[in-house]
């Protein structure tokens, strides 16, 4: 085989791998589409929502560059503003260069923490970092610090928001979860791209975390009306991939 014959071989591979791409993407964006339309909830292709600004206080959305958010369902479950979006970033140059893409879940809850609270599977790193002195929160519950690494700008505030329920339906989860909270927003992520047929599963999750919140808590933390004010940061939209709907600035995750 020649030379001539290799670069043509070569050309027509990287051809045919982008149009795979193009083509996983565009069934990716038709599935999530149609998911949304079946269940009454609005699609949009685009962040119209400006989920990254209103996410721009959780540290998955101060890494890298070129970030992305897209592929955004978004509506009310069970009372609950949320939305679904995929997110991706780009770290190092060169050979060094890696993209990370995430599958996030924001949910507006119904209690404001007044600090940011971070929860993610706990690693060999986490675990040598509390050796040499980086300690984590540390709870009365030797099965949840093996399992979930946390951290919290305020220690009391995580006290609060781990009791005991909450920490043991944390446990039963099929499946760790990362957790980020922030005034009232929940952001869910995964390192992996969830299969549509998980989505609702995950609405249930993030109900059932927001079910299992002690009365102090609840009351200590409650969404008052000074505290809806974390909430009004979304501005007008005008995409017409919504169909009709425009978000309003105010209460609720999109005006609602």
């Amino acid at each position: 085989m020649d030379d001539g014959t290799v670069l043509i071989l070569f050309i027509a591979g990287g051809v045919a791998m982008t149009a795979l791409a193009f083509y996983m993407a565009w069934r990716e964006k038709r599935a999530l589409a149609a998911w949304a339309k079946q269940r009454g909830y609005a699609f949009s292709e685009w962040d119209t929502f400006n989920v990254a600004g209103r996410c721009r206080g959780f540290p998955a959305f101060n890494r890298g560059r070129d970030r992305r958010v897209y592929n955004i369902v978004y509506g009310k479950y069970k009372g609950y503003d949320f939305c679904f979006f995929r997110y991706r970033y780009t770290t190092g140059s060169g050979k060094n260069r890696s993209t990370t893409r995430l599958q996030g879940l924001l949910v507006e809850g119904d209690l404001c923490f007044p600090c940011r609270i971070s929860m993610r599977p706990e690693g060999f790193l986490d675990k040598l970092a509390e050796v040499i002195g980086f300690d984590d929160v540390d709870f009365e519950y030797h099965e949840f610090n093996k399992k979930y690494f946390v951290k919290a700008e305020d220690k009391r505030v995580a006290y609060d928001f781990f009791g005991r329920d909450v920490m043991e339906y944390l446990l039963m989860l099929p499946r760790p979860i990362h957790l980020e909270v922030l005034g009232p927003h929940f952001l869910f992520h995964y390192h992996w791209r969830m299969p549509l047929k998980f989505f609702d599963r995950t609405l249930d999750t993030a109900v059932g975390l927001f079910s299992k919140f002690d009365r102090l808590t609840k009351e200590k933390y409650e969404l008052t009306e000074e505290a809806e004010h974390w909430s009004e940061t979304f501005y007008k939209a005008s995409d017409p991939l919504l169909g009709g709907v425009v978000p309003q600035k105010g209460k609720g995750l999109f005006g609602g």
